[in-house]
């Protein structure tokens, strides 16, 4: 039985004594807080690049505050983490997102594993290889595969970890392309599998890029026996369609068809259309904003109210991800290599919290 299946079986009392009784360290799982019966996360894999710079964020009343500090105190319980093979310049790289992950686990928060496998951006687009494996034939692929995630999941022990990001299309292109049936499925068999072995405790969870087609997808995997404890989908109003009871409706069906708990992986939504800095910003089209939701501060925080709430009456949804809540311009107003997602940052342009930020009266 994996931790989220049992969840509601742990008696706080006994794990606090068993806390008090045991030495912790920065990457003992006992030294987490008793776990949330919903998360509240945020996908803070710019954190480290941006704290390097020095750059400084503040709370609603203007006072500045550590990451792990300031989430915590608005209610946020959970940091995602993408990790990259070899990434040109080492952030989102091993070394970077190990040290993360501790630092953000003895702060008390749950740690989610964002498998890329490729040295830069992967999603329904984009699966290219690491150049050190574009080369392998199949069977060292695979070879590679495991040694690989064996020893990231190992040595990071999360709590939860997604083998590829956004698989809608299969991973590790073209051996893994979703045309290449048994490629795709034999690479994330092999994936999952790895998973397992590397950190029994963790649980495995799959990630689509939207809800549409998810069933269909979802369906082969389980016609196929992989290995995996839950099902992540990413969810954004103008790539995704706005209807949020659809989104909920959703959730009901990949839950009844797979038996296996859900959550959202991704969402964001925009503060205002207007830009901080030079850099071309990804969303911006007035007409991709939600007829009920403005892009203002009171209309992303209506908007995450609205989606939180979608997602607490799915049965065994277990929560949801802010990505890049902290994105912002964060190399100046002039900068045109900044942040392409400022816009739809938890945070306005001069780092201040923004009302959308508050998720602390949503916690159970």
């Amino acid at each position: 039985m994996h931790k989220f299946c049992a969840i509601h079986l742990f008696q706080v009392s006994a794990l606090a004594a068993a806390l008090v009784s045991c030495s912790k360290t920065a990457t003992d799982k006992d030294s987490v807080d008793p776990e949330p019966s919903f998360i509240a996360g945020v996908d803070l894999s710019f954190s480290p690049q941006i704290e390097e710079s020095g750059y400084t964020f503040l709370d609603s009343t203007g006072t500045a505050l550590a990451s792990a500090d300031l989430y915590k105190s608005y209610g946020w319980n959970a940091v995602r983490l993408r990790l990259w093979v070899d990434p040109v310049g080492g952030h989102s790289g091993f070394a970077e997102v190990l040290e993360a992950s501790k630092r953000y686990r003895e702060a008390g928060y749950l740690i989610w594993l964002d498998l890329h496998y490729s040295d830069v951006w992967a999603d329904p687009g984009h699966q290219t290889k690491p150049d050190s494996w574009k080369n392998l034939d199949y069977a060292l692929l695979l070879d590679t595969v495991r040694a690989y995630t064996e020893r990231v999941v190992s040595a990071i022990e999360p709590d939860m970890v997604q083998p590829g990001n956004e698989i809608n299309a299969g991973l590790l292109w073209p051996t893994g392309h979703i045309s290449s049936v048994n490629g795709f499925l034999g690479i994330l068999r092999t994936a999952t599998e790895a998973c397992r072995r590397a950190s029994p405790e963790s649980e495995i969870w799959i990630h689509y890029a939207g809800h549409q087609g998810a069933a269909d997808f979802f369906s082969t995997l389980e016609y196929h026996r992989i290995d995996y404890d839950g099902v992540a989908i990413s969810f954004y109003p103008w790539w995704h369609g706005g209807d949020l009871q659809a989104l909920g409706s959703a959730l009901d069906g990949l839950n009844a068809l797979t038996d296996k708990p859900t959550m959202i992986a991704e969402t964001a939504y925009p503060h205002t259309l207007l830009w901080g800095d030079w850099t071309q910003n990804i969303f911006g089209d007035p007409s991709d904003v939600h007829p009920d939701f403005p892009a203002t501060p009171q209309g992303q925080r209506a908007y995450l109210d609205a989606f939180d709430s979608i997602c607490r009456a799915a049965p065994e949804c277990r929560g949801w991800f802010y990505w890049a809540p902290d994105w912002v311009p964060w190399r100046g107003s002039q900068a045109t290599d900044g942040s392409a997602w400022e816009n739809l940052a938890l945070f306005d342009f001069d780092g201040r919290a923004l009302k959308a930020f508050d998720r602390s009266r949503k916690e159970e």
